[in-house]
């Protein structure tokens, strides 16, 4: 905030051309540099430099600083080449303006040196960063941040010469500095961490490079106690994108570790960060209704109003949003101030999640009951190798078990285009349970309840539709449980109590014709209508003219909500859909909340930029998780592809069902593929009167898929929607 008020001092006081203002931008560039905001960086970067350029020469040693910084940045946006190239040319200059022997040539040459040992550039790397070492020894003794850093770049150089005891000693001596004067907080101290603990493990001293992973994975754990509160979701986001790296990499050493301890480590470290910022939006959410404090409900209230503003914006076209004078920067400043004071005043309710022990979760566990939490490591750029998943199984005893699972590119790229084409062309798939499922399932031996916790690419494949040649499906074998994590055993089998319900199908979506009707979705909602009256539940259903984006967000808490219509997710930020309907270009890519949603009336109006009301018929996620849905048990989107989304390792699907999952839903049923009209009727109809059979959420539907399966033997009829507790 500083640096904000002191940019907005100097362009008040008409200062936008000085030497003052452009080091402000500077300052501005790098601190949304240390925030991983690179893009916004950059952008403050380059007018900083533009400024710099009025009342300095680019050869002055004072504009030296807005060239490195520029480096800087483009080599974090992959612009390695452009990066080496500034630095050599600074290293140029100031070789000719200051000599060898300063600390802004040993700057100069170290981030130079970094760079080219990223491009795999190693002839004069080590001189370089000698040289530099021999400056800042002297000039600031041995005790300063920059001769840390100098020693992690020559740790890395060591690694990539495979010299391994030289690179400890290197990060050793970072380490120690580090801890000194940046404190175990800091992010050069926790990427040293890292980096020992993994070369450690390359040695094949696994002792050692648990200790050190354990207090990265400790240090990270208190980051998130400590700042989570203070931050808006932005905040968070940007935060966790950074720290969660190191996670996935602590995870990753555990993929052949037998160790119980250790293990028993691993999977209590997952289950406090699995879903951590989808749990912290929920929290906030939820403490505020919950506190009666009516000062606290009404500045929620003033923040909604402001997302929904945001939202219709975002609907517009760009240039429409400027004819009418809208400055979205300040909006959007605007509700991010808003969330960041609702944040610090809830407190640490924000924080990481609430911790149990394995003992507590396995006592929940049957005799014939498992855990199976399938976790997608991540890659060490540093060290080479592939980032790979692991499935963790956990037994009543509370014994673990880890499964190599594979490498994640296979899994993720050719394997899972087999497996949806098979769906989609209704052809036998003898592979993918091999690929997916054999080696788990071989593994758990002779149990029947499998409560599986999924991650990465496993949120868009359904094993519950996998089987070998010739046998049977895994859901005949196995009573398959879907939960976000261990931490929700004791929510997956409940049954529910529905009193309302809130029914939406068939829209009347314009008479233009690019979207097709969809009529058996009328008769679906009518079959669950009239099972919802004969048992006396309040039901309102909104067919044709009035499923309008409108009143369902006016509606408030229903027991169950039921939507059936065209539903859509839009990978490429480009697709003509969510262009034709005014979003802008930049808010869609980094939003994919804003790339998934369901169409309701007047969506062709929509879509062709022609609503005139402040409604465009497109309920995206981004609208979809301020719906009033505190309490509601259940919410089924019997529509195509309302499971996809963007998929985040560690934090599940960026799409509609988070949406609803943060909107407050107990429980959500969402389809991962294009679904068969008279299939789906069935299923939900059996579904929910299964549900006034009093038995459990996840029985209603395995048994309600079983039927189908039987019907329709083909995964396409029986096997697109899953459910997520």
């Amino acid at each position: 905030m500083d640096l904000l008020f002191l940019r907005s001092d100097l362009e008040a006081q008409g200062k936008q051309e000085t030497i003052e203002y452009a080091i402000a931008l500077n300052n501005q560039a790098m601190l949304f540099y240390s925030l991983g905001r690179i893009q916004e960086a950059h952008d403050v970067n380059v007018q900083a430099g533009l400024v710099a350029s009025y009342t300095l020469n680019t050869t002055d040693k004072d504009y030296f600083p807005f060239m490195v910084n520029k480096a800087l940045i483009m080599r974090e946006m992959g612009e390695l080449v452009a990066a080496e190239s500034i630095l050599t040319d600074v290293k140029t200059r100031k070789e000719k303006k200051l000599g060898k022997k300063r600390p802004e040539y040993a700057r100069a040459i170290n981030h130079l040196s970094a760079i080219r040992l990223e491009m795999g550039k190693l002839e004069e790397v080590e001189e370089m960063q000698a040289h530099a070492l021999k400056i800042y020894n002297k000039e600031f003794g041995q005790n300063h941040p920059a001769t840390a850093k100098i020693y992690y770049n020559q740790a890395v150089f060591y690694i990539h010469q495979n010299r391994y005891p030289e690179a400890v000693e290197a990060l050793k001596l970072a380490k120690r500095i580090q801890e000194y004067t940046l404190g175990k907080y800091h992010n050069d101290y926790l990427e040293t961490l890292s980096l020992l603990g993994s070369v450690y493990d390359l040695m094949g001293n696994r002792s050692g490079a648990y200790e050190e992973l354990g207090k990265l994975n400790d240090a990270i754990l208190e980051q998130v106690e400590r700042y989570f509160p203070a931050m808006s979701e932005a905040e968070r986001t940007k935060f966790w994108s950074n720290s969660q790296n190191f996670v996935l990499n602590y995870f990753g050493f555990h993929l052949k570790s037998t160790d119980q301890t250790w293990l028993t480590s691993m999977l209590e470290t997952r289950w406090a960060t699995k879903g951590i910022l989808l749990q912290s939006a929920k929290k906030l959410k939820e403490g505020i209704m919950s506190s009666g404090d009516s000062t606290l409900i009404n500045s929620y209230e003033e923040w909604m109003t402001a997302r929904a503003d945001l939202a219709r914006y975002y609907s517009m076209p760009k240039r429409t949003v400027f004819s009418q004078g809208v400055k979205l920067d300040k909006l959007e400043e605007r509700a991010n101030e808003l969330e960041k004071d609702l944040s610090q005043r809830l407190g640490s309710k924000l924080s990481s999640n609430v911790g149990m022990s394995i003992q507590d979760v396995a006592k929940q566990l049957g005799p014939k009951d498992v855990l199976v939490e399938i976790i997608r490591t991540q890659k060490n750029e540093l060290l080479g190798g592939e980032a790979n998943y692991l499935a963790c199984i956990l037994r009543s005893d509370a014994s673990i078990q880890i499964v190599d699972m594979g490498e994640a590119g296979d899994l993720e790229g050719r394997s899972v285009k087999f497996y949806k084409s098979s769906i989609g062309y209704n052809v036998a798939d003898n592979r993918s349970y091999g690929i997916y499922w054999q080696k788990v399932d071989e593994a758990l031996g002779d149990v029947n309840r499998v409560y599986l916790s999924v991650d990465g690419i496993f949120n868009q494949v359904n094993v519950a539709t996998l089987r070998k040649e010739g046998e049977r499906f895994v859901i005949q074998d196995r009573n398959l449980v879907r939960v976000n994590s261990g931490l929700s055993l004791s929510n997956a089998n409940e049954k529910i109590q529905l009193k309302s319900a809130f029914l939406v199908g068939n829209p009347n979506f314009g008479d233009q014709g690019t979207l097709a009707p969809l009529p058996g979705t009328e008769k679906e909602i009518q079959l669950v209508q009239n099972l919802m009256s004969k048992h006396s539940v309040q039901v309102q259903s909104l067919i044709g003219s009035q499923a309008s984006e409108e009143k369902i967000k006016g509606m408030s808490q229903p027991s169950l909500l039921h939507i059936a219509t065209h539903g859509f997710f839009e990978a490429d930020e480009h697709n003509a859909i969510v262009l034709s309907a005014g979003f802008d270009g930049i808010k869609k890519k980094s939003n994919p909340l804003l790339r998934s949603g369901l169409m309701l009336v007047g969506a062709e109006d929509g879509m062709a930029k022609k609503s005139s009301g402040e409604e465009n018929g497109i309920l995206t996620a981004y609208e979809a998780m301020d719906l009033d849905l505190q309490g509601t048990e259940l919410v089924i989107l019997s529509a195509c592809e309302t499971g996809l989304g963007e998929v985040s390792a560690g934090e599940g699907v960026y799409g509609l069902q988070r949406a609803f999952q943060i909107a407050g839903a107990e429980t959500i049923i969402a389809s991962l593929w294009k679904v068969n009209d008279e299939a789906t009727q069935e299923l939900m109809t059996l579904f929910i009167q299964n549900l006034f059979l009093n038995k459990s959420k996840q029985e209603a539907f395995r048994e309600a898929q079983l039927a189908i399966l039987e019907k329709y033997e083909k995964p396409y009829y029986w096997g697109a929607f899953v459910m997520m507790n």
